[in-house]
């Protein structure tokens, strides 16, 4: 009996993982742009961006760079009545979740878990049709407990911005503390205007571990990305601020 429920683990867990290998494979996904921007996109009807990443991160927290070309449901978000309730949402752009494994085996329970949601610092973004802008926040789970901030900054579509998060160590209380960056670049040539914003977490009660797992983009809460419609992001990681 245990050898038959070993066995099943692994071919769920092979499965899994040459599904998101054929996954990122795609080759309907746009090219790298000439200043080494990488395409990640959500076509219709889907939740997670192709390709998925499945990176660990050690001690070095790198700096990730971002780019919101047209998405079609931007143009369009009175088109379906079921999704004008859901305009408000938080949308998950990256992140960082101090879980090890994206899936888990429960043995108490005899079943698959989803650690996403235990400790996770993440940028939020949603389009606000009445600004016409990109909205972002910090997007975060401490112990599970979900927190959201006001909108932290707003940005453009084409305009280049850039996140980091970074654990910066224990606060007099033994917690740990996380900071979020959010800068975006200025181009007068565009009415771009350089921002900057920081925000820190407080993980009460916790002590987050050295490593952890990055969060991948994110379309919606209940809702896919509608029918005919997709998102093109586009983004670079780079190991320093500048």
């Amino acid at each position: 009996m245990k050898e038959k429920t070993l066995l099943k683990i692994v071919f769920l867990f092979v499965s899994f993982w040459a599904l998101m290998t054929l996954v990122s494979c795609n080759p309907n996904r746009p090219p790298t742009t000439v200043d080494g921007y990488e395409a990640i996109i959500i076509l219709e009807g889907n939740h997670h961006s192709n390709p998925r990443k499945f990176g660990k991160v050690d001690k070095e927290y790198n700096v990730q760079h971002w780019r919101f070309e047209d998405a079609d449901y931007i143009h369009h978000p009175d088109k379906d009545p079921l999704f004008q309730g859901d305009q408000k949402d938080w949308n998950k752009l990256h992140g960082d979740s101090w879980t090890p494994y994206l899936i888990e085996f429960d043995f108490k329970d005899f079943d698959f878990t989803h650690p996403n949601h235990v400790n996770t610092c993440m940028v939020g973004w949603r389009w606000n049709p009445d600004t016409e802008l990109i909205e972002l926040n910090s997007y975060n789970h401490v112990d599970e407990a979900r927190q959201f901030t006001p909108t932290l900054m707003e940005v453009q579509l084409h305009q280049n911005f850039k996140t980091w998060i970074k654990p910066i160590g224990l606060n007099v209380d033994g917690n740990s503390v996380v900071r979020l960056w959010i800068e975006s670049e200025a181009d007068p040539d565009r009415g771009f205007e350089r921002q900057f914003v920081e925000y820190f977490i407080e993980f009460q009660g916790q002590q987050l571990p050295e490593r952890s797992r990055e969060i991948n983009p994110w379309f919606g809460g209940n809702k896919k990305v509608p029918k005919g419609d997709k998102i093109l992001i586009y983004n670079k990681t780079t190991f320093t601020w500048n």
